[in-house]
């Protein structure tokens, strides 16, 4: 579940700018700083203008994320972030602005500036590349195509060898969050590294943008999972009216809440041909979000992981019993000392329709219907999908389904995203310049490859 938004990795999220302020000429343009975190370092770049102010992240992929509150007055420059309780205050000293950042409860570092030069500037478009992202010419088909669910039209691109014929094919489903046909995330679009490599081995490949999201028509906020099951169901039955697909070897392939999506589909369409579940999920959703967020805290510094865990529980029992949101946000004031701004967004994002659905979700339930070929893989680095709870919560309840042929995988090294990595941390996805581990890529490969072509 990539929907982890706290402390310096909320910087995800973009908030409403509110300033009235007009700064001095001492402080307008671009400054550049590193900000030193419990598991490696972000460069913060500040843009400011006469009135505005924004904040980049290029190791995140985050270019003008709006500042709160922003003040210039006897060379003291402060800007908050209210919603993700971002505060900052610095000093103008001979040249270079000195200060502190801080975010959320436990979050707090020195912070200076100075301004930005061209070197700099080209070192860190340097860094955001991303040498596995495709590019064309492609030595195989791309093909744009619509897809009809009731009165949603789904946008997506089929990739398919060049040799006219009848081919395997799989479906990509998204993590959670809006996402667009190449899951894109912090620059990185693994589901385009994934087509092209498929594609190449001799599958037809079909991704699609989600309900509401770039091409695709309909909303997505307020969707729930069995929505997106939907929308997987109208992706699998357009293939299956394919000439150029083989009906009986049609497959599914979920990343993160997809590997959730695809054994609910899988469950009840007994003609998919596979399942990969990369980094999903195994075992209870709501023991998955305590566990995330509990980890994720921890390793940014916060204490009392069993207080963390039992909180987000608590938090959880209320959101699906149907209190007010209001009730989440005192309760992570009070046991957790959040900030009220932020609070009240993680209160809103839990009292979301597609949070509920997914906390009501009887996970063991469906995976133990599963009778086809599944393969079920996690980083050992992962902190948002643990991976040895739900990798066994895979094995035990496919068990149970009588299932023949399944492959369970824990991968040394890798994170969420499938990357090499340090701590596992989301601070350094965007860190990293590979996007999806070559090795892994081979895996799933070799596996697919056995069972369909």
């Amino acid at each position: 579940m990539k929907r982890v938004k706290l402390f310096v990795f909320l910087l995800f999220v973009l908030n409403v700018l509110a300033t009235n302020e007009i700064l001095a000429d001492a402080l307008k343009g671009t400054w550049q700083g590193t900000l030193t975190t419990p598991t490696g370092k972000l460069q913060i770049i500040l843009n400011l203008s006469d009135k505005t102010g924004t904040m980049d992240v290029p190791e995140q992929s985050i270019k003008g994320l709006p500042l709160d509150a922003l003040s210039m007055s006897d060379n003291i420059l402060a800007f908050e972030v209210k919603q993700l309780g971002i505060i900052y205050k610095g000093a103008l000293d001979s040249g270079e602005l000195k200060g502190t950042f801080q975010q959320g409860p436990v979050f707090k570092a020195d912070l200076n500036f100075l301004r930005q030069s061209e070197k700099q500037s080209q070192e860190i478009a340097k860094k955001q590349s991303r040498p596995q992202t495709p590019s064309g010419p492609f030595p195989y088909v791309v093909e744009e195509v619509s897809i009809d669910n009731g009165d949603i039209t789904l946008s997506g691109t089929i990739t398919k060898p060049a040799k006219t014929g009848k081919y395997p094919a799989a479906i990509m489903i998204t993590g959670s969050g809006p996402q667009d046909r190449d899951e894109t995330i912090l620059g990185h679009k693994p589901f385009a590294v994934i087509a092209d490599y498929l594609t190449k081995r001799g599958m037809l490949v079909l991704r699609f943008d989600d309900r509401g999201i770039g091409k695709s028509t309909g909303q997505f906020k307020g969707a729930t999972i069995q929505d997106f099951a939907t929308d997987v169901q109208a992706a699998f039955d357009h293939l299956a009216r394919r000439s150029d697909v083989i009906t009986g070897k049609i497959g599914l392939i979920g990343h993160s809440e997809g590997g959730v999506v695809a054994p609910l589909v899988g469950a009840k369409n007994k003609q998919v041909a596979f399942i990969v579940s990369l980094a999903g999920i195994g075992t209870s959703p709501k023991e998955l979000y305590a566990t995330q967020q509990r980890d994720i805290l921890l390793l940014n510094g916060a204490q009392n992981g069993d207080l963390i865990y039992d909180t987000f529980m608590i938090a959880i029992d209320h959101v699906v019993t149907g209190k007010e949101p209001a009730m989440v946000s005192q309760l992570l004031q009070k046991q957790l000392s959040y900030p009220v701004e932020t609070a009240e967004f993680v209160s809103r994002f839990m009292s979301d329709p597609w949070f509920i659905s997914l906390m009501n979700y009887d996970n063991n339930s469906v995976i133990s219907q599963l009778a086809m070929p599944v393969l079920a893989i996690n980083g050992e680095k992962d902190i948002q999908v643990e991976p040895k709870a739900n990798l066994e919560g895979f094995k035990r309840n496919l068990i149970k389904a009588g299932n023949k042929d399944y492959t369970i995988i824990e991968v040394p090294g890798l994170n969420h995203l499938f990357q090499p990595s340090e701590t596992g941390n989301p601070l350094e996805y965007g860190n990293i310049p590979i996007t999806f581990d070559e090795a892994t890529l081979k895996t799933v490969g070799d596996w697919i490859t056995k069972r369909v072509l």
